[in-house]
């Protein structure tokens, strides 16, 4: 039986393009692409650094997602969270942190009022759960003055 190095050299080359979208796929899972790690997390802060929010830039349609914004505020000051609709529309809140005092739901998307912390620094921990896949660009307005907007890959 005659050999057919053309096949054989087809083969090895399909062989070893297989290995390196293995290797990637495995380095992407290592650095977390679709986990926790380096490339997941993240942080978007405004300009004077006042409003800063902890979010991943990878998230699975059937786990929890968490979103922390921390907010430097002068005690007494009542504190107004909007999250977009493309919020409302990519995810279902599961838990929220400090209780708000007042919530509303709109047009502009999800409005919330926080009481002013004690220390004067107020933490919100949000948890959600992502409704569907995709790109979410997501804006979330503190106040009148601070505007953040940052995107998030949901994966099915």
């Amino acid at each position: 039986m005659p050999d057919d190095l053309k096949f054989q050299s087809r083969t090895w080359m399909a062989e070893r393009i297989a290995w390196g979208i293995l290797a990637i796929v495995v380095a992407a899972a290592l650095l977390g692409v679709f986990s926790n790690g380096i490339l997941s997390s993240a942080h978007v802060a405004d300009r004077e650094g006042a409003v800063v929010i902890d979010y991943q830039h990878f998230a699975h349609k059937t786990a929890m997602s968490h979103f922390t914004v921390h907010v430097a505020r002068a005690p007494g000051e009542t504190v107004s969270v909007r999250l977009s609709r493309d919020f409302a529309r990519f995810y279902d809140v599961e838990s929220l942190y400090p209780q708000p005092l007042r919530s509303r739901g709109g047009a502009a998307g999800l409005e919330l009022d926080f009481a002013p912390a004690a220390a004067g620094d107020l933490v919100i921990d949000l948890a959600a759960r992502p409704k569907t896949f995709g790109l979410a660009a997501i804006a979330v307005d503190v106040g009148d003055a601070s505007r953040l907007v940052f995107r998030q890959l949901v994966y099915p």
